[in-house]
């Protein structure tokens, strides 16, 4: 009887630290999708900030 009630605790335990650790790895990508985010735009206006200062050096040099 006491080995029963012990592996329900258990399986009740791991169910619960199933559903946690989905919950943080759930929390985890969402984190990293708005990182990845984060970097592709800090990455476009990086690019749009070369390309302007490029194109303002080409003008002058120009002229």
């Amino acid at each position: 009887m006491n080995m029963i009630n012990l592996s329900a605790n258990l399986l009740e335990a791991n169910v619960a630290t199933s559903i946690h650790l989905r919950a943080l790895i759930g929390v985890g990508c969402n984190f990293l999708v708005f990182l990845r985010l984060d970097i592709y735009l800090l990455g476009a206006v990086l690019c749009f900030l070369v390309i302007i200062s490029l194109n303002k050096a080409s003008k002058s040099s120009i002229y």
